[in-house]
């Protein structure tokens, strides 16, 4: 709960709110990662929108598996969560399905200037990693498995990336 009042109730969190936690997630990630860096640096890329919209549908996509993690607390809290309202399994298949729109992006994008052959592929082998999480993604909290397997998604994405634009 937020620590707020509005009529003489609490403000709802915003776990609590439907997607909205996973959307502030992704966009926050988002900015943060591609849209600042770029301001503080002065570069204005001609696929900045596309590199944003990527970084957002991979986090919103990890976002979602620690949902699956959560799923039992999350039901005992009434927190409306996408694996409390349609399930593990069809949140796994959305997981699954950002990550083939992100493949897709990918392979557009792959055709432009600044984007090359060697980023692509890193990109796309970060996209299969998210999908074997997905379908791996025990939905009970493993400490291996989410803290040190899923919560370095971004930084195998980010390894895969440096090693594709520095030596390839």
């Amino acid at each position: 709960m937020m620590p707020f009042n509005y009529k003489g109730k609490r403000i709802k969190g915003i776990r609590n709110i439907f997607l909205l936690k996973n959307i502030f997630l992704a966009a926050s990630w988002a900015l943060i990662t591609v849209l600042l860096p770029m301001a503080a640096l002065g570069h204005e890329s001609p696929i900045i929108s596309e590199v944003f919209l990527l970084r957002f549908i991979y986090v919103f996509g990890i976002s979602l598996l620690f949902d699956i993690r959560d799923t039992e607390r999350d039901k005992t809290r009434n927190h409306l969560t996408l694996p409390v309202v349609l399930g593990t399994t069809v949140t796994r298949y959305i997981v699954i399905a950002s990550a083939a729109i992100f493949i897709l992006i990918v392979t557009v994008l792959y055709r432009h200037q600044h984007f090359t052959e060697s980023m692509a592929f890193a990109f796309m082998i970060s996209a299969l990693l998210l999908v074997v999480a997905a379908i791996t993604a025990p939905p009970a909290s493993n400490f291996r498995f989410y803290q040190i397997g899923v919560d370095s998604l971004l930084i195998v994405q980010w390894l895969l990336v440096v090693v594709a634009v520095k030596f390839f």
